[in-house]
């Protein structure tokens, strides 16, 4: 539809899945379309106005007119030269309820980019209901009241506040239905949005940002480069655009466990089999000598890492103790366990998540490793000696 001239219409309804468009072209002072009574877009309906004019590219032209938007598919409003919005008197009323409403204050334009960022964006929460705004209006365009406002929990990082909704500085609001969530953890965010969206995702300081695009059903992984890590509770901004809406996600990193450094094998047994009690010192060995521990690390090849361990009292029968009995020996040096913790393993991750290089053994030849010394005449016949031993592992060198 194109019009060269202004002309008030009373009520105007966009039925649901209904589609109106009117692009206001010329630069003289005439309103793009203006309205003396109630302007509805029902839900799923489409509604766009474009403009070049000095005046509104909507107008509000009578104590009774208000614009009402209702969960709609898609709405664009848009003035290159002047207001997107007018009133002929104030308390004129505008309803919003919509999955993304996108605002751009003072400047904007209608190229549909992920860079063609607004002023403010509001969108709904993962599962929440849509975005709701309830103002009223002076006639110059400024809000004089937010009568009620649900503007979300994932942003704003724009406050919904009068402000921030003037019409009469604002030069372009679309508005729609859009879906954005899942969760941001340490290894990246993933979720689903529209189809085949825009993406990036941002974090840290200075901003690293990864860049991607949503899948045919509107899946989508955006993960730190390198195979790397978002630190734990790190602020990360999701963004997702298509078609002149975006949505964003604002949220702190979670831990994904499966990003972490942790034990994926410790036996709970270690064994030194039957002693006999002799007058010489003897040194015994593991029954199993493929006795091992393994580590996992889904941080990233090259991250560092390290185990410690301590044992909580000597070998003991209940009536009989083996002071300083369960050694660790590395190389011919021999370190007799106690409550203090000592190192066992410096490591580092040879390979990022999801592959071998991810996982690590911890293993010692027959001479090496955690060892059995009992001196000449130690040890009751008959007694099964025991303690504990205590494996804790860091995810620093």
């Amino acid at each position: 539809m194109h019009r060269s001239n202004s002309e008030a219409y009373n009520n105007f309804t966009v039925q649901d899945g209904g589609s109106f468009s009117f692009t206001r072209t010329g630069t003289d002072s005439d309103y793009g379309l203006s309205f003396e009574g109630a302007l509805t877009v029902g839900n799923g309906g489409t509604f766009i106005i474009k403009s070049t004019s000095s005046r509104a590219a909507l107008y509000l032209n009578a104590s009774a007119a208000s614009a009402s938007f209702v969960e709609p598919a898609f709405v664009q409003l848009y003035n290159a030269s002047g207001p997107i919005m007018g009133f002929s008197s104030s308390g004129r009323p505008l309803s919003i309820s919509a999955d993304t409403v996108n605002m751009w204050q003072g400047r904007a334009t209608d190229t549909d980019s992920i860079n063609n960022m607004p002023t403010a964006i509001w969108n709904k929460a993962d599962t929440a209901t849509p975005v709701t705004i309830s103002l009223s209006y002076t006639s110059g365009g400024a809000p004089t009241g937010i009568v009620n406002s649900d503007l979300g929990t994932l942003d704003p990082v724009i406050e919904g506040v009068a402000a921030n909704m003037n019409m009469n500085s604002a030069r372009q609001i679309t508005m729609g239905k859009f879906t954005l969530n899942g969760p941001i953890k340490t290894s990246g965010a993933s979720g689903n949005t529209e189809p085949n969206a825009d993406m990036y995702m941002a974090y840290g300081s200075p901003s690293t940002r990864v860049t991607g695009v949503a899948d045919g059903a509107g899946a989508y992984l955006l993960e730190p480069p390198g195979g790397g890590t978002i630190a734990l509770n790190e602020e990360v901004i999701v963004l997702s655009h298509k078609g002149m809406l975006k949505a964003r996600n604002r949220k702190l990193a979670e831990l994904d466990p499966t990003r972490t450094v942790r034990f994926e094998q410790v036996p709970s047994i270690m064994s030194f089999g039957t002693v006999n009690i002799g007058a010489v010192e003897q040194t015994i060995p593991r029954v199993d000598p493929a006795w091992s521990i393994q580590i996992y690390d889904g941080r990233g090849a090259g991250s560092a890492w390290r185990v410690q361990a301590a044992i909580t009292g000597p070998l003991s029968s209940g009536s009989d103790t083996l002071p300083n009995a369960l050694v660790y020996m590395n190389g011919g040096i021999v370190t007799p366990f106690s409550a203090t913790e000592q190192l066992i393993y410096n490591g580092v991750t040879a390979g990022n998540h999801s592959t071998p290089g991810a996982y690590t053994d911890i293993s010692w030849p027959p001479t090496d490793g955690p060892m059995l010394i009992v001196g000449p005449g130690q040890g009751m016949v008959g007694q099964t000696y025991q303690t504990t031993l205590v494996w804790t592992l860091y995810d620093a060198p």
